[in-house]
């Protein structure tokens, strides 16, 4: 079994249903689209099948591209030099919807083999682990085999180690 970045468990076949369900709303979008100029072939037709099928191609760009940074990250945890980073400075970004707030920290970063290097990482924290991000804390990391500069802060939202 695959162990997914949230910490609970999943198979790849699982995963590619999910992705397929996906794909498969998006191509619907597509359909509708398509078959609409055979109900309306007035002007109002026409541009609601453009935007059916413009609308649809965008949604799943948009799903292809979140797919590839989830399998990177996911190979990152999966594949990736453990080390550990110390954190040098956060600096706060942006609020997601979730409650999590995103923060860019920038680490040292400590891999065997390797003399310690700087690495800014962004990454999302829950609104009461934030006043624990500081210079200082010692974080694990997961370091890309092929990018050095692709670092992963192997934890949670709420801190606990992946």
């Amino acid at each position: 079994m695959a162990r997914r970045i949230d910490g609970r468990h999943s198979s790849r076949m699982t995963r590619m249903i999910g992705r397929l369900g996906a794909y498969g709303f998006c191509l619907m979008f597509v359909a509708i689209g398509c078959g609409l100029p055979l109900f309306r072939r007035d002007r109002e037709g026409l541009l609601g099948a453009l935007g059916f099928v413009v609308g649809g191609l965008l949604l799943m760009a948009f799903l292809f591209a979140l797919h590839r940074w989830q399998d990177g990250r996911e190979a990152i945890l999966r594949a990736g030099i453990p080390g550990r980073g110390t954190v040098v400075a956060a600096r706060k970004l942006k609020m997601a919807e979730d409650w999590d707030q995103f923060l860019k920290v920038t680490l040292v970063v400590e891999i065997p083999g390797r003399p310690p290097y700087r690495a800014d990482v962004r990454k999302p924290y829950h609104r009461t682990y934030i006043d624990s991000v500081v210079p200082g804390l010692v974080v694990p990391v997961r370091v890309s085999p092929r990018n050095p500069n692709r670092v992963l802060i192997a934890t949670t939202t709420m801190g606990r180690p992946i």
